[in-house]
C-alpha cells in the first residue's frame, strides 16, 4: 500500500505542474518540470519507511501465492560463474522452449542487473519476444536418472520459489547381469526382463526448477533425461512467465547452470539478453 502512494503522489503532482505549465503558457520549461518531479519522488522514497528491497518485495508478492511453505535452497559463490564442474551431471536444456538460444536468458547466474539486495542462484528462461509466451512449456529433466526429492503444488510463496521441484542426480548399477560392463548390461537386460536389478544412489547434485504452473511428478518418484516435471508459469516471487533453474554440487553451493546447458555457452554470452 505505501507503494501506490508513492506512485500516486508522483502523478498528483505530475498533473499539478504540467497544469502550471499550461495555464502559463510556458511549455519550453516542461524538462524543468519533470527533472523537479524526479527529484520530488526520490525524496519521497527517502523519506518514506520503504527501502528498494521492500519495494521489490512489494511489487512481486502480487497474487502469486499465500506466505509460508518451503524455504528455498542455499546459495553459493558468485566465483562459479562460468565453471564448468566435471562432475556435475546436469546437462542439457531445461526446458522445451527454443533450446540453446541464449536470447531467452533473462538472468543469469549471479547476475550484476538483478534487484538490488539480491543474488540470483540459478538462471532465468523466458519468452524471447513479447509476441510469444512460455506459459505451459515443459520443464524436463537434464540427468541421466534422478530422484524427485521435493514436489509443491501448494499455492503458497514457498520461500519466493512459488510451485517448485527439486531433483536429486543418481548413480545407477545395473546387478545380476550376464555381460561384461554397463552398457551391455543395458542391452542384456532388456532382452531378458525381470532378470536384473538396479541400484541407485544419490549423488548430493541437485536441480531446482521455480515459480511452476503445476508439479507433474510426486516425491520419490525416478525419472530420466528428458521426463516432464511441470510447466512454465510465474508463481512465487516473480515478475512474469519464466523458468528459475538452479543447480547445487556438494561442498559446491548453487553454481552457473549456463555452461552445462549448451555446447556453445562461452562467458561472452553473459551480455546476451531476453530477446537482444
Amino acid at each position: 500500500m505505501a507503494l501506490k502512494a508513492v506512485k500516486g503522489l508522483c502523478f498528483i503532482e505530475l498533473w499539478r505542474l504540467l497544469s502550471i505549465g499550461v495555464t502559463m503558457k510556458r511549455l519550453k520549461y516542461l524538462p524543468l518540470i519533470l527533472i523537479l518531479l524526479s527529484f520530488m519522488c526520490c525524496l519521497i522514497l527517502s523519506l518514506s519507511d520503504i527501502n528498494l528491497g521492500d519495494v521489490h518485495q512489494i511489487a512481486e508478492y502480487g497474487s502469486h501465492g499465500i506466505s509460508g511453505g518451503d524455504p528455498p535452497p542455499g546459495g553459493g559463490h558468485c566465483s562459479n560463474v562460468g565453471v564448468d564442474f566435471a562432475d556435475n551431471p546436469f546437462h542439457g536444456w531445461p526446458v522445451n522452449y527454443r533450446k540453446g538460444n541464449w536470447s531467452t536468458i533473462s538472468s543469469w547466474f549471479c547476475d550484476p542487473n538483478y534487484f538490488v539486495g539480491y543474488t540470483h542462484w540459478g538462471i532465468d528462461i523466458a519468452r524471447l519476444t513479447f509476441d510469444e509466451s512460455i506459459y505451459g512449456v515443459e520443464a524436463i529433466v537434464t540427468a541421466e536418472d534422478v530422484l524427485v526429492v521435493r514436489a509443491t503444488q501448494n499455492g503458497r510463496y514457498n520461500g519466493g520459489m512459488g510451485n517448485n521441484v527439486q531433483v536429486e542426480a543418481l548413480t545407477c548399477e545395473l546387478i545380476k547381469c550376464n555381460a561384461e560392463d554397463q552398457q551391455d548390461c543395458k542391452e542384456w537386460c532388456l532382452l531378458h526382463p525381470g532378470s536384473c536389478e538396479e541400484i541407485c544412489t544419490g549423488t548430493g547434485w541437485f536441480a531446482y526448477y521455480f515459480h511452476l504452473k503445476d508439479v507433474v511428478v510426486e516425491t520419490g518418484d525416478q525419472l530420466e533425461y528428458g521426463d516432464i516435471v511441470g510447466h512454465v508459469d510465474s508463481t512465487g516471487e516473480s515478475t512474469g512467465d519464466h523458468l528459475h533453474y538452479q543447480l547445487q554440487g556438494p561442498e559446491i553451493g548453487a553454481f552457473d547452470p549456463a555452461p552445462s546447458m549448451a555446447d556453445d555457452y562461452d562467458d561472452s554470452l553473459r551480455g546476451t539478453w531476453q530477446g537482444r
